[in-house]
């Protein structure tokens, strides 16, 4: 009778042979460890080598049991990390950063225009996670998302109920194009005249040390901070605003402005009162037909004062210059002496006046235009 052939072994009784014979062999050398370094002392609150080298053996044992599947995965589900090295392959991004940083706007766009286009719903993606993801672009710079978020949460913290993220990205703009005048012309912000702003500052609340608790306790931020984000860019204006008040252009327009308003007033066709309503732009006076109240003598600028004092009660200036612009002053009562321009008081008189301030540039008005004028380029926003 002839002898049965052996069964051949299929490939699936060969894997899990082998898979057996595996289990065993890591068994063994566990089991050796174990008994190798049972005897030695361990910390207690750390976890030992052989702990390790045992939890490692035993993952692997239990991957070796199981057949490997590949997850999947979905696009919204992928992790920062994941979805850097997925668009990686699959992109074959090689090109150097200052290359992406460079594409990335237009990158951007067309990723907008394309959602946009397809009318997909979930546009949302984790680009901005590992790219700069560009939100406009005001003058010659690119602003990025992360800087617009550190806007944001700046304006947050200081109570700002309106849209922080609209308030932010205005502010961003606004500052760039002031920056971008401010060296086209050569200009400076001295350090000595944040300094003096600062010290003021510290003054009013009794030391350096003090005020720096208040920015801090109030609205989380440091001194540092509020001079980087707050005072300088508020000093860089005003600096700037002074600059374009001097072109000789503007100036004469302004004057001419004033003497027109003045002629009208000595006219009888238009009041002081109606025309620092109409004409002012001092917003807050403006309201009170120019009405600045009282005040003490040696408060206000040296020019608007010494034109008060060529003044009789009820009497209106011509056109006065000061590093603002052009003021028409209207004197309205005294109290106490004039004193003298060289004339220093422990207790001088005060004075009521009332002005029509006429500026040289209207700096909002220029601002405005400046942003008109510049090629912006609004993207899409992104969901938290």
């Amino acid at each position: 009778m002839a002898s049965k052939k052996p069964k051949k072994k299929s490939i699936k009784d060969s894997d899990t042979i082998k898979q057996l014979e595996l289990k065993a062999k890591l068994e063994k050398e566990v089991s050796a460890l174990t008994t190798v370094n049972s005897a030695q002392p361990t910390e207690p609150d750390m976890p030992s080598q052989q702990k390790i080298w045992r939890r490692a053996l035993l993952e692997e044992i239990k991957a070796s049991e199981q057949p490997e599947v590949k997850p999947e995965v979905k696009v919204n589900e992928i992790s920062p990390v994941d979805n850097t090295e997925n668009l990686k392959q699959r992109l074959h991004v090689k090109k150097s950063k200052k290359r992406l940083l460079f594409l990335a706007p237009l990158l951007a766009l067309v990723v907008y225009v394309g959602l946009y286009l397809l009318r997909v719903d979930n546009y949302y993606s984790a680009l901005p996670k590992f790219m700069p993801w560009p939100v406009a672009i005001a003058g010659n710079k690119v602003i990025w998302l992360d800087e617009l978020k550190k806007q944001a949460a700046l304006v947050q913290k200081f109570k700002v109920t309106t849209d922080t993220e609209s308030l932010a990205l205005n502010h961003i703009i606004e500052e760039n194009l002031i920056t971008d005048n401010f060296n086209k012309n050569n200009l400076s912000l001295p350090y000595s005249l944040v300094a003096q702003q600062l010290a003021g500052l510290a003054q009013e609340f009794g030391s350096p040390q003090d005020f720096a608790d208040y920015l801090y306790a109030t609205y989380q931020v440091t001194g540092q901070d509020f001079s980087q984000f707050i005072l300088e860019p508020y000093l860089r204006r005003l600096v700037l605003q002074e600059y374009l008040s001097q072109d000789a252009t503007s100036l004469g327009r302004a004057e001419a402005k004033a003497n027109a308003i003045g002629q009208k007033i000595n006219a009888n066709e238009l009041s002081f009162a109606q025309g620092a309503k109409e004409f002012s732009n001092d917003t807050l006076s403006a309201d009170q037909g120019g009405d600045l109240g009282w005040f003490s003598w040696g408060t206000m600028l040296p020019e608007f004062e010494a034109a008060l004092r060529n003044l009789a009660v009820g009497e209106i200036s011509p056109p006065v210059r000061t590093r603002y612009g052009y003021h028409l002053i209207k004197l309205d009562e005294i109290s106490g002496s004039i004193p003298d321009n060289d004339e220093t008081s422990a207790e001088p008189g005060s004075v009521r006046a009332s002005h029509i301030f006429i500026q040289v540039v209207d700096f909002e008005a220029w601002l405005a235009q400046q942003k008109n004028e510049t090629f912006k380029l609004y993207l899409l926003p992104l969901k938290r």
